[in-house]
């Protein structure tokens, strides 16, 4: 088993860190990275900014990057890279309260590929992969679009409460997983077009993710507790772990499902690392400022916005 160095007690400021000046809103980062170089996206109240980075080797502890392209763009409240590279561009799609636009840059130009009106209330999540796009939403509808074919409606799915999170399998890209504010999950075969079976935690349930390592592993965040699912047999929890705090966002550790980062915001927003067996509450925390709606992992690094600054926090795992 990996193990994690326990940072709960000690004062953690950032191994990295970019200011910005200006108040983040949304972020997304790549993984794995894209031709050769690793991609952030970062969403302002007028602009979206997409830079490289590179850390360097693990001896010089040196931090690069560089600003491959900005694009005007308002309000924007979510960015979702797509898991493909076309034509050597970094496609993405970013949502404005109800409607997605795709985008396809590189550093000389960026174009809009498509705008969607999705939606007739705020969306809450989206995933895009090579084929679809999966986006949930406040009017309690799940709506995918066909990549191929020009971005039309493939399966608009009713719930009885807010879609607060969809994401597709990392290995079955035909399942998406998609969660209900209710605490209902539903996994999707879009080749069957029909829900395969579903499993329950508790309302309300916030977000969820699979595991790359092992993507019959899904952990969910239901107030203020984790569950843990085996897909293969979702009847019941495998696990759950209470958190003391309110959870709102959680992404499982890319090398070891037993891992998570998890934001909290009870009382202050904050970043912690979870281990789904451990007896110690957190391995890792640091209080953040305004959170930007999501937390990612690049190998042993964790990367998050808190406030005009993207801060990557280096998590040993021996």
């Amino acid at each position: 088993m990996n193990k994690i160095q326990n940072l709960t007690n000690q004062t953690a400021r950032p191994t990295y860190e970019i200011d910005l000046n200006e108040k983040i809103i949304c972020y997304d980062s790549s993984l794995p990275s894209i031709h050769g170089e690793n991609i952030i996206l970062i969403g302002f109240m007028r602009r979206i900014l997409i830079l490289a980075f590179d850390f360097g080797s693990a001896e010089e502890l040196n931090f690069e990057y560089k600003k491959i392209r900005e694009i005007a763009e308002s309000e924007t409240k979510i960015l979702k890279f797509c898991s493909q590279v076309i034509a050597r561009n970094i496609v993405f799609a970013s949502c404005s309260n109800y409607t997605i636009n795709v985008f396809s840059a590189n550093e000389t130009e960026a174009n809009c590929l498509t705008k969607i009106n999705a939606h007739s209330s705020y969306i809450n999540s989206i995933d895009f992969s090579d084929e679809y796009i999966a986006s949930g939403s406040d009017d309690h509808t799940c709506k995918i679009f066909s990549v191929k074919d020009n971005y039309e409606q493939h399966s608009v799915l009713n719930f009885s409460a807010s879609v607060t999170c969809v994401k597709f399998n990392p290995e079955e890209l035909n399942k998406l997983l998609i969660s209900v504010k209710n605490g209902n999950l539903f996994i999707y075969c879009l080749k069957l077009r029909q829900s395969l079976y579903s499993f329950y935690t508790h309302a309300p349930l916030m977000c969820f993710d699979w595991s790359i390592k092992n993507p019959c592993i899904v952990a969910a965040i239901a107030y203020d507790q984790i569950f843990y699912f085996d897909i293969s047999k979702p009847d019941i929890p495998i696990y759950s772990k209470r958190l003391n705090d309110v959870g709102k966002i959680i992404t499982i550790h890319p090398q070891n499902p037993l891992i998570s980062a998890v934001i909290c915001n009870r009382a202050a927003t904050e970043l912690k690392v979870v281990h789904q067996k451990s007896t110690i509450s957190n391995l890792f925390s640091t209080k953040i400022i305004a959170y930007s709606g999501n937390v990612t992992w690049h190998s042993s690094y964790l990367i998050v916005g808190s406030d005009r600054k993207i801060c990557f926090y280096k998590i040993p795992i021996a």
